[in-house]
Parts: C-alpha cells; sequence; structure tokens
C-alpha cells in the first residue's frame, strides 16, 4: 500500500493515526495526506550558468 493509499485509508494503522490516539483521538485511523515539495539543484565545477 503507497503513501497515497494510507492517508486516504479509513482503517490503516499509521503514525500518525498512533499520535492521535495518543493525543486523545479515539477511533481515528489511516493517515494523514501532506503537501510534498522537491527542489532540484544541479552544480557543475566551472560552469558559466548563473541560476535565476
Amino acid at each position: 500500500m503507497d503513501a497515497q493509499e494510507v492517508g486516504k485509508s479509513s482503517f490503516v494503522r499509521s503514525s500518525f493515526s498512533d499520535v492521535a490516539h495518543a493525543a486523545g483521538y479515539t477511533g481515528y485511523a489511516g493517515g494523514k495526506l501532506d503537501n510534498v515539495a522537491v527542489i532540484v539543484s544541479l552544480v557543475e565545477k566551472g560552469s558559466n550558468l548563473l541560476a535565476v
């Protein structure tokens, strides 16, 4: 099962649901959908290009 399926599931046990239960949110199962950002950078020695 991938992360998106766990996040949408109403019955899968996850670390998020464990912490929610410990905080008093009983009956909560599944995960939490997050925004994800990926930043990629390429650095080359001697390159004359400047990042803009």
